[in-house]
C-alpha cells in the first residue's frame, strides 16, 4: 500500500500532536502519513503522521433569540395601540392589505415592548444516544464473532440501555406531573402523543336541539356564539403561536385593543368574499 491518506472526524483531547489549541475539546479533521507502508500480516500496525485539529466549542453550541412573552410590558403596548384610529388606518385597503398592515404594526410594537431571551442549544450527543450506539455496536460484534463473551457484553449493554431509558422516562413523567399547573401544554401534548386514536370536532347542537349537518352550519353557529374579544380572551396562553405567527399570550393581552381592527378586517372579508392573505390570519385562531 503506497501513500495512504486517512481522513476521519473524531473527538479527542488537545494533547494529540502539535501545539495546544484554545479550549478543552477538539475535533480531528485530517491525518496524513508522510511515508509509504508495506503490506503487513499482523492485525495491528503503527501509524505516525501529522494531526490537524480545530476547536469545536463554537460548533456544538447554538444560540436562538426568542420573544419572552411572559415578561412583556402589555400595559404600555395596549396604550400605544389605543392611540391608533383603526377606521382611518385601514381605510381604502382590501382584506389582504389590511391584515398585512395590522401584522406589521403588531410586530413593530412587540419589538419595542416584549424582551427577547437567548436560548442555548447544546449540540452534544445525549447520553441515551451514546448508550444506544454502544448497544448496537456490541450486538453487531456478537453477530460477527458468535463469541460467548461478546454475547455477554451485548446483553449487559442492552440491560444498561433499557434501564437508562426507563429511568429517563420516569423522571420526565414526574417533571410533567410536577409542573402541570405551570405548564399544562407539555402534559397534554405528552398525553395526546400516547393516544392511538385522533379526536376531531364533533357535531354541534343548535338552539332548537338539532345537530349541525355540515361545516358551514357549524361555522355559522360558532360565529354566533363567540364574539371576537371573548374568543381572544379564551385563548390558552400556554399554547404555541398559530399560523398567524402571533403568540396566544399576545392576542389574549391585547384583546380589547385589537378587537376593532379585527372586526374591520373580518367585515372586509365578508363583504368581498376574499380570504387571500388570511390563511394564517386571526380567523384561524382557536380558543
Amino acid at each position: 500500500m503506497e501513500d495512504l491518506y486517512y481522513r476521519w472526524w473524531v473527538l479527542n483531547n488537545p494533547s494529540m500532536g502539535g501545539g495546544e489549541p484554545d479550549g478543552t475539546s477538539t475535533v480531528v479533521t485530517e491525518i496524513k502519513p508522510k511515508y509509504s507502508m508495506k503490506p503487513v500480516v499482523h492485525d495491528q500496525f503503527k501509524l505516525q503522521g501529522y494531526v490537524h485539529y480545530t476547536n469545536i466549542d463554537s460548533v456544538v453550541k447554538e444560540t436562538v433569540a426568542r420573544y419572552n412573552y411572559h415578561k412583556g410590558d402589555y400595559e404600555s403596548l395596549n396604550n400605544r395601540l389605543a392611540e391608533i384610529d383603526w377606521k382611518s388606518e385601514l381605510s381604502g385597503m382590501d382584506t389582504e392589505e389590511a391584515w398585512a398592515h395590522l401584522s406589521a404594526i403588531l410586530n413593530d410594537k412587540l419589538r419595542k415592548h416584549v424582551p427577547k431571551s437567548v436560548l442555548k442549544k447544546d449540540g452534544r450527543r445525549k447520553i441515551w444516544m451514546t448508550n444506544y450506539r454502544k448497544k448496537q455496536r456490541a450486538w453487531k460484534q456478537y453477530q460477527k464473532s458468535k463469541n460467548y463473551m461478546d454475547y455477554v457484553r451485548a446483553t449487559n449493554d442492552k440491560i444498561e440501555f433499557t434501564t437508562l431509558v426507563r429511568n429517563l422516562n420516569r423522571n420526565f413523567e414526574r417533571n410533567l406531573a410536577k409542573n402541570l399547573k405551570q405548564n399544562p401544554k407539555d402534559f397534554w401534548r405528552y398525553c395526546k402523543s400516547n393516544l392511538k386514536s385522533k379526536s376531531r370536532l364533533g357535531d354541534l347542537q343548535t338552539m332548537d336541539g338539532r345537530l349541525t349537518s355540515d361545516d358551514k352550519e357549524e361555522a355559522e353557529l360558532l360565529n354566533d356564539y363567540f364574539t371576537i374579544e371573548k374568543k381572544l380572551k379564551r385563548l390558552k396562553t400556554t399554547k404555541s403561536a398559530g399560523p398567524d405567527g402571533f403568540h396566544p399570550r399576545v392576542l389574549n393581552e391585547l384583546a380589547q385593543s385589537i378587537t376593532l381592527s379585527l372586526s374591520i378586517i373580518f367585515a372586509k372579508s365578508y363583504e368581498t368574499g376574499a380570504t387571500d392573505g388570511l390563511e394564517g390570519g386571526p380567523h384561524n385562531t382557536n380558543p
